[in-house]
Protein backbone atom coordinates (compact mmCIF):
# COMPACT_ATOMS: atom_id res chain seq x y z
CA UNK A 1 0.00 0.00 0.00
CA UNK A 2 1.06 3.68 -0.83
CA UNK A 3 1.30 5.74 1.83
CA UNK A 4 -1.28 8.58 2.45
CA UNK A 5 2.14 11.44 2.24
CA UNK A 6 3.64 9.05 -0.98
CA UNK A 7 2.81 8.27 -4.67
CA UNK A 8 -1.18 8.25 -5.56
CA UNK A 9 -1.71 7.89 -9.16
CA UNK A 10 -5.45 9.52 -10.13
CA UNK A 11 -8.39 7.91 -9.25
CA UNK A 12 -10.69 10.07 -11.64
CA UNK A 13 -10.40 10.31 -15.13
CA UNK A 14 -9.62 13.93 -16.78
CA UNK A 15 -12.48 14.74 -19.62
CA UNK A 16 -10.49 16.10 -22.51
CA UNK A 17 -11.94 16.13 -25.98
CA UNK A 18 -10.17 16.08 -29.01
CA UNK A 19 -10.41 19.17 -29.82
CA UNK A 20 -8.68 20.35 -26.76
CA UNK A 21 -4.99 18.34 -27.50
CA UNK A 22 -2.59 20.64 -29.38
CA UNK A 23 0.54 19.79 -30.06
CA UNK A 24 3.16 20.17 -26.97
CA UNK A 25 0.45 19.87 -24.42
CA UNK A 26 2.10 17.96 -21.21
CA UNK A 27 1.08 16.05 -18.33
CA UNK A 28 2.76 13.88 -15.96
CA UNK A 29 1.70 11.55 -12.84
CA UNK A 30 4.30 9.46 -10.80
CA UNK A 31 3.53 5.48 -9.65
CA UNK A 32 5.28 2.61 -6.97
CA UNK A 33 5.70 -0.07 -7.71
CA UNK A 34 4.42 -1.55 -4.34
CA UNK A 35 4.91 -5.36 -3.40
CA UNK A 36 1.14 -5.20 -3.34
CA UNK A 37 1.42 -4.25 -7.28
CA UNK A 38 3.91 -6.57 -8.48
CA UNK A 39 2.40 -9.28 -6.85
CA UNK A 40 -1.20 -8.41 -8.66
CA UNK A 41 0.62 -8.45 -11.67
CA UNK A 42 2.58 -11.61 -11.36
CA UNK A 43 -0.87 -13.52 -10.76
CA UNK A 44 -2.53 -11.81 -13.79
CA UNK A 45 0.73 -12.55 -16.01
CA UNK A 46 1.65 -15.75 -15.17
CA UNK A 47 5.14 -15.01 -15.63
CA UNK A 48 6.78 -16.54 -13.16
CA UNK A 49 10.52 -16.72 -14.56
CA UNK A 50 13.04 -16.73 -12.32
CA UNK A 51 14.04 -13.32 -13.31
CA UNK A 52 11.17 -11.59 -11.84
CA UNK A 53 10.15 -13.78 -8.76
CA UNK A 54 14.18 -14.79 -7.35
CA UNK A 55 16.55 -12.52 -5.89
CA UNK A 56 19.06 -14.53 -5.63
CA UNK A 57 18.76 -15.20 -9.32
CA UNK A 58 18.32 -11.92 -10.59
CA UNK A 59 21.28 -10.82 -9.21
CA UNK A 60 23.80 -13.61 -10.54
CA UNK A 61 22.32 -11.81 -13.82
CA UNK A 62 23.84 -8.54 -12.76
CA UNK A 63 20.71 -6.85 -11.40
CA UNK A 64 20.09 -5.76 -7.39
CA UNK A 65 16.99 -7.61 -7.27
CA UNK A 66 14.49 -9.55 -9.11
CA UNK A 67 13.02 -7.36 -11.75
CA UNK A 68 9.74 -6.22 -12.08
CA UNK A 69 7.55 -7.15 -15.46
CA UNK A 70 8.42 -4.86 -18.55
CA UNK A 71 4.07 -5.05 -18.84
CA UNK A 72 3.83 -3.76 -15.29
CA UNK A 73 5.01 -0.69 -16.88
CA UNK A 74 2.69 -0.76 -19.66
CA UNK A 75 -0.33 -1.12 -17.20
CA UNK A 76 1.37 2.38 -15.72
CA UNK A 77 0.90 3.72 -19.57
CA UNK A 78 -2.64 2.12 -19.68
CA UNK A 79 -3.76 4.16 -16.39
CA UNK A 80 -1.93 7.16 -17.89
CA UNK A 81 -3.93 7.25 -21.38
CA UNK A 82 -7.21 6.39 -19.63
CA UNK A 83 -6.75 8.65 -16.49
CA UNK A 84 -4.27 11.38 -17.04
CA UNK A 85 -3.62 12.32 -20.70
CA UNK A 86 -5.95 12.10 -22.83
CA UNK A 87 -8.35 10.75 -20.09
CA UNK A 88 -12.06 9.44 -19.99
CA UNK A 89 -12.38 9.91 -23.95
CA UNK A 90 -9.38 8.07 -25.04
CA UNK A 91 -8.93 4.43 -26.10
CA UNK A 92 -5.23 3.32 -27.01
CA UNK A 93 -4.84 1.96 -30.62
CA UNK A 94 -1.01 1.30 -30.89
CA UNK A 95 2.19 1.25 -28.36
CA UNK A 96 5.98 1.49 -29.43
CA UNK A 97 7.86 1.25 -25.86
CA UNK A 98 11.56 0.53 -25.55
CA UNK A 99 12.61 -0.75 -22.14
CA UNK A 100 16.20 1.25 -21.59
CA UNK A 101 16.43 -0.36 -17.55
CA UNK A 102 15.19 -2.56 -15.21
CA UNK A 103 12.80 -1.15 -12.21
CA UNK A 104 12.14 -3.05 -9.06
CA UNK A 105 9.63 -3.20 -5.97
CA UNK A 106 9.58 -0.22 -4.45
CA UNK A 107 10.99 2.29 -7.26
CA UNK A 108 8.78 5.25 -8.24
CA UNK A 109 8.15 5.73 -11.88
CA UNK A 110 7.45 9.24 -13.11
CA UNK A 111 5.52 9.14 -16.64
CA UNK A 112 5.85 12.74 -18.56
CA UNK A 113 3.60 12.27 -21.63
CA UNK A 114 3.31 14.75 -24.48
CA UNK A 115 1.54 15.67 -27.50
CA UNK A 116 3.57 15.20 -30.39
CA UNK A 117 1.20 14.95 -33.31
CA UNK A 118 -2.83 15.42 -34.05
CA UNK A 119 -4.56 13.25 -36.80
CA UNK A 120 -7.57 15.31 -37.53
CA UNK A 121 -9.42 13.09 -39.84
CA UNK A 122 -9.01 10.21 -37.62
CA UNK A 123 -9.38 12.13 -33.93
CA UNK A 124 -5.66 10.57 -33.33
CA UNK A 125 -3.10 11.99 -31.02
CA UNK A 126 0.71 11.10 -30.83
CA UNK A 127 2.25 10.80 -27.65
CA UNK A 128 5.66 10.43 -26.69
CA UNK A 129 6.43 9.67 -22.98
CA UNK A 130 9.56 9.01 -21.11
CA UNK A 131 9.39 6.98 -17.56
CA UNK A 132 11.70 7.92 -15.47
CA UNK A 133 12.71 5.57 -12.86
CA UNK A 134 12.76 8.62 -9.72
CA UNK A 135 13.95 5.75 -7.62
CA UNK A 136 17.63 5.16 -9.35
CA UNK A 137 17.59 8.27 -10.76
CA UNK A 138 17.42 6.90 -15.04
CA UNK A 139 15.38 6.37 -17.39
CA UNK A 140 13.39 2.97 -17.54
CA UNK A 141 11.98 3.11 -20.79
CA UNK A 142 10.71 5.49 -23.89
CA UNK A 143 7.07 5.12 -25.74
CA UNK A 144 4.98 6.52 -28.55
CA UNK A 145 1.83 5.56 -28.28
CA UNK A 146 -1.34 6.65 -30.71
CA UNK A 147 -4.72 7.15 -29.19
CA UNK A 148 -8.17 7.53 -30.66
CA UNK A 149 -9.80 10.49 -28.82
CA UNK A 150 -13.95 11.44 -29.10
CA UNK A 151 -14.75 14.93 -30.06
CA UNK A 152 -16.58 16.91 -27.66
Amino acid sequence: MIPDDHVRPRDTPVDLAFEMLKDGRTAEERYQITEEIYRAFLVVSGDVNPLHVDDDFARTAGFDAKVTHGGLLNAFLSHFVGMVMPGRRSLLMTSDVRYLSSSHVGDVIRISGRITQQVESQSIVVLTLELTNETRGRLAARGRLQVKVRRG
